[in-house]
């Protein structure tokens, strides 16, 4: 049995001024800490190593991704982003889609999970929403039954 393909867009604030200066600091750590709970899972996690943050990330990664056979777009929002973002890269993977952020107030993921979102529902992408802090094992929804 072959395990499932996903692959994981991280995203960032496309603002310049509030990347650099705020966001850049939750989102990489973040995306880090996702990849690595999402590995004790079984299924291949693709990712490009960098959080998307421009259109043209976007295009780039989803091209990068659907190349190394991914089957599953998973979003993670770890930070504030543009809902518009969400949307582009979950057309251009063009597959079941996860969106997945953080449950911490400070890194404003949950309002980027929703906007995306609702994004997402607006332009009728089905698609799956999880907020977990992504700490420990195989921790709460992600829990084999």
């Amino acid at each position: 049995m072959s395990l499932p393909k996903v692959g994981m867009i991280t995203f960032g604030d496309p603002r310049e001024h509030e990347w650099r200066t705020v966001f850049s600091k939750v989102a990489i750590p973040r995306h880090e800490q996702a990849l690595e709970f999402f590995k004790q899972f079984d299924m291949e996690v693709f990712t490009c190593g960098s959080v998307a943050c421009n259109a043209k990330d976007i295009e780039e990664q989803a091209k990068e991704l659907k190349a190394k056979g991914a089957e599953i777009f998973l979003g993670h929002i770890p930070c504030w982003t543009w809902p518009n973002l969400v949307v582009r890269a979950a057309q251009a993977m063009d597959m079941p889609t996860v969106l997945v952020a953080n449950d911490d107030p400070g890194t404003h993921a949950t309002v980027g999970l929703l906007g995306g979102g609702g994004a997402l529902t607006q332009v009728g992408i089905d698609h799956v929403r999880i907020s977990s802090d992504f700490e420990g094992p195989k921790k709460g929804l992600f829990e084999k039954k």
